[in-house]
């Protein structure tokens, strides 16, 4: 069952107004809220776990009809960043830009991708089943037990 069942009609244009723009103050004020609250509704609007399931759903779609996924947006980066381009004859800056754009849309630059690639770089992370992951210190052949509070959760980063 869609979460879109779940929202009134202003909160729904707020989830689809989100996944065009990026921006949730101006989502909040497309949708019809008051444009003197809207980025403190568009706070409390992010946190409605509705809402955020509607925001997923949209952006799954979106992928899907367009064809755009992280695994193509990354391919791309790696093209260019490993590309033999002289310095001088390097014109793929809007190319770079269009690519940091979609990236962003996609979530690949999110505080919770910089966490996990930077515990990468000191051992293995191993996803669980319940989203959450566990860190093996590199070298030491032994899980980190992490408490219920230090397990980090899979999610996505809104961007303001």
């Amino acid at each position: 069952m869609s979460a879109s069942k779940f929202l009134n009609p202003k909160q729904k244009r707020f989830c689809q107004v989100l996944e065009i723009c990026g921006n949730q103050t101006q989502a909040a004020k497309e949708a019809g809220y008051s444009a003197r609250t809207a980025g403190s509704i568009a706070a409390r609007l992010m946190t409605n776990v509705n809402v955020q399931k509607y925001i997923e759903e949209l952006r799954i779609k979106r992928q899907k009809s367009t064809g755009v996924t992280a695994d193509k947006v990354l391919k791309e980066f790696a093209k260019i960043g490993f590309a033999n381009i002289p310095a001088e004859a390097y014109k793929a800056s809007d190319k770079v830009k269009a690519l940091e754009k979609l990236g962003a849309h996609l979530g690949l630059f999110s505080d919770l991708n910089t966490a996990l690639a930077t515990l990468s770089l000191y051992g293995e992370l191993e996803l669980m089943e319940d989203g959450s992951y566990v860190f093996r210190p590199a070298g030491s052949g032994k899980a980190t037990n992490a408490s219920d509070k230090d397990k980090v959760s899979e999610g996505s980063e809104d961007d303001s």
